[in-house]
């Protein structure tokens, strides 16, 4: 998807493999304390906590990699990232009444705290699946979505972005966004 939109793309194995000009994206599948645990061993722990970013330098974080972003998880023991702060909290579906995991296209709303994202953001599908969702502060929420709940679909925290779903596997809407996003540079 990032190639499709006419990014040029390198996959960095370790911290050197990573170019000082480009965006970060911290993709995930799977738990959080295998995440953190890679991050640790490959080095990208104590990297991608001690970078700067700037417009031209984005961190964006998809779904585990969202979640990876924050301080703590239920799912797990291991501290995240404290790049944002929240945690990671499970979905209880005995309270809801709801499937988990959250799978399959949901809809997004924009938060009124950030106008500029409402045109990729409000009203807009995307893919969803996982079993846990973020906790934060409202001021750092771009958007929710509802499964059984209202829980953010989307933070932003300096040039920090995280995206519970996932942009890469939402067509149209996910590239839309993400050229939204990623406009300062030809390289993720």
């Amino acid at each position: 998807m990032i190639r499709k939109i006419g990014y040029s793309v390198n996959v960095a194995l370790s911290p050197d493999q990573c170019s000082p000009y480009g965006h970060l994206i911290l993709p995930g599948v799977g738990s959080f304390d295998y995440g953190v645990n890679r991050l640790l061993e490959s080095g990208f722990k104590d990297y991608l906590i001690n970078s700067q970013y700037s417009p031209s330098r984005l961190l964006v974080g998809i779904c585990l990699g969202m979640q990876l972003l924050f301080d703590s998880s239920e799912e797990g023991s291991s501290e995240g990232l404290s790049l944002i702060p929240g945690r990671v909290v499970r979905f209880n579906p005995s309270s809801t009444n709801i499937k988990v995991p959250h799978m399959g296209w949901n809809v997004t709303s924009a938060s009124p705290i950030f106008p500029q994202y409402k045109q990729v953001l409000d009203g807009t599908r995307f893919y969803f699946v996982h079993s846990f969702h973020v906790e934060c502060q409202n001021h750092l929420i771009l958007s929710t979505t509802t499964h059984g709940i209202e829980f953010p679909s989307s933070v932003l925290s300096g040039h920090i972005l995280g995206f519970q779903f996932h942009p890469e596997k939402s067509h149209v809407n996910g590239m839309n966004l993400l050229r939204f996003v990623l406009p300062n540079s030809s390289h993720a």
